[in-house]
């Protein structure tokens, strides 16, 4: 899920399919002690543990550091998805050492394995280079866009996933979603004294993720923006625009009735309407300043 606004659907649906016991899920913003906290105490209670989502190239994409520092373990590139990133062409049009490129082999740092927890890294399609990890022999890290999460459920779900659950016990197996929702949605009650609502701005992009990576870095660090959140959420292959086909940002390439395709929405969530606003529009005119994207 992200930012609030996108349900994780038919995750019950697929558990029960399967013959798994749903059990919990637990939705977290982008907090490092939070995912962590909640992703190490289910892990020791539940047979399977599934995390969705954060493992991008920006730096709201913060599930392989979370669970590194919950498990004590360090970061490290996995070559493998490396090698793989570089034969499905991720970096023919970014050199390594470019930000794009930096951007894009976060993706490859993975958590590396210890003599006390173990990590596994598996890529279970051949079509796709992003992996499925494996921490602790039951936290199952997977992708939150819905078509990669998907393909790479059922690719692993039989082989890798059913097999490590424990003969079922007092309450059956049980399997946990934790799903990535970003920056949260409003769940304060507006109704106390004092409390602002959230606003928040959203923007279509149409260059890959990996690209505007450098540019939402640098706003995010900006000190006037401390208490703003800046989420970036890729589409799978590029999504139709919903607003205007005059947009003022940069169009990838249009779909057959003519509208720009989106491959990122980023958005910025705050309680200051002026200063969310403010953020939007230095983003909007740092992604203008790229070169056009190819289509």
């Amino acid at each position: 899920m992200w930012d609030g606004f996108r349900r994780h659907a038919g995750s019950a649906t697929q558990c029960f399919d399967i013959g798994l016991d749903l059990h919990h899920v637990v939705v977290t913003g982008d907090d490092p002690d939070e995912i962590g906290y909640h992703v190490r105490a289910l892990s020791e209670r539940y047979g399977i543990v599934i995390t969705s989502g954060g493992i991008g190239p920006t730096l709201d994409d913060v599930t392989y550091p979370s669970l590194a520092t919950a498990f004590g373990l360090d970061l490290a590139i996995d070559q493998a998805t490396l090698s793989r990133m570089r034969a499905n062409g991720m970096f023919d049009r970014d050199d390594e050492s470019s930000p794009a490129g930096l951007a894009k082999r976060r993706m490859a740092l993975l958590p590396r394995a210890s003599p006390d927890v173990s990590v596994e890294v598996h890529h279970p399609s051949d079509a796709l280079w992003v992996p499925v990890v494996i921490l602790h022999t039951n936290v199952v890290v997977l992708p939150g866009i819905p078509a990669l999460f998907q393909a790479l459920f059922d690719a692993s779900v039989h082989r890798l996933i059913v097999p490590r659950l424990a003969p079922p016990g007092r309450n059956g197996p049980h399997i946990t979603i934790k799903a990535d929702l970003g920056p949260r949605a409003d769940a304060s009650d507006t109704r106390q004294a004092g409390v602002r609502q959230f606003y928040r701005e959203t923007l279509p992009v149409y260059h890959p993720e990996s690209s505007i990576a450098q540019i939402l870095i640098d706003e995010t660090n900006r000190p006037e923006n401390h208490d703003l959140r800046i989420g970036s959420y890729p589409t799978w292959n590029g999504m139709p625009d919903p607003r205007r086909k005059d947009t003022p940002l940069k169009t990838r390439g249009t779909d057959a009735d003519g509208r720009p395709m989106v491959r990122v929405y980023v958005t910025i969530t705050g309680r200051d309407t002026n200063r969310v606003e403010e953020c939007a529009e230095h983003i909007r005119l740092a992604i203008d300043a790229l070169p056009p994207p190819q289509t």
